[in-house]
């Protein structure tokens, strides 16, 4: 039985398949995949998650969107960015909201799992 449940969103089927991968190194995480922030408009998330893992340049529902509607709606979550293109400005909007920390793509396995480990307080498996 997983530990820890954490929401990967992303636009892009590569990066969510890679990432899901990334995560199932680790038997104590489970793992679900959105395409896009779209859910959070709904309210609440229906479950709880540990981590939400989210690109910053997505269609309909943008990072930045997704993030102020995650820490209104989900006090005290957990979020950790990835982007390819983001400018500085941006990045530090982002920061100034809360998220724990922004990885740039292209991003390798290492570098992904260091991220996860450092944001929810745990030590490697």
């Amino acid at each position: 039985m997983a530990e820890y449940k954490v929401m990967v969103v992303d636009d892009e089927p590569l990066i969510r398949s890679l990432l899901e991968k990334y995560f199932k190194t680790d038997p104590r995480f489970e793992v679900d995949l959105k395409e896009d922030g779209s859910f959070i408009m709904d309210g609440p998330l229906k479950t709880k998650y540990d981590l939400i893992v989210f690109d910053v340049l997505m269609p309909n529902v943008n990072g930045i969107e997704l993030l102020q509607n995650l820490i209104m709606k989900n006090p005290g979550i957990k979020t950790l960015a990835i982007t390819g293109m983001a400018n500085e400005g941006l990045l530090r909007q982002i920061n100034a909201l809360g998220c724990l920390g922004v990885l740039r793509k292209p991003i390798k396995k290492k570098e992904f799992m260091d991220a996860i480990y450092k944001v929810m307080e745990i030590s490697p498996a």
